[in-house]
């Protein structure tokens, strides 16, 4: 699961849940870059960050 409060600003994935399992984030620490790359919003000058929601 994101840490909570976490959200993707990106206007297609408004709206939407992403939960990543506590065992898989032990394991992969970069896992938020992997999950940023998976859904095309990595690895380029125009990364959307991971956020804390306020």
């Amino acid at each position: 699961m994101l840490p909570p409060g976490a959200v993707i600003d990106h206007p297609g994935l408004q709206g939407a849940a992403l939960r990543v399992c506590p065992t898989c984030i032990g394991r992969h620490p970069n896992w938020g870059s992997e999950l940023r790359r998976s859904l095309g919003l990595g690895d380029s000058d125009h990364d959307v960050p991971l956020a804390q929601s306020q």
